[in-house]
């Protein structure tokens, strides 16, 4: 199983859960650029589902995309 985990503090809850699934995670810039440095303000999860949600009556293959914020509080 392939679970997308949120954090805050000391939580986490589950985000999206499949039975297969592969996943990227790409941070960017203010700027836009593609950075994995602990300066990027917004990150994408991208996930090619392998299954269909519980909930997706489509059952497409697209790719989710994921847009996470990050406050100017955390970046460094």
């Amino acid at each position: 199983r392939t679970r997308l985990r949120h954090r805050l503090g000391h939580q986490a809850m589950t985000v999206l859960e499949f039975a297969r699934a592969s996943a990227a995670v790409t941070g960017y810039d203010l700027f836009g650029n593609p950075t994995m440095a602990p300066t990027a303000s917004l990150i994408e999860v991208s996930v090619q589902r392998g299954d269909q949600l519980a909930l997706d009556s489509a059952g497409d293959n697209e790719v989710l995309r994921l847009l996470f914020a990050v406050p100017e509080a955390v970046r460094r």
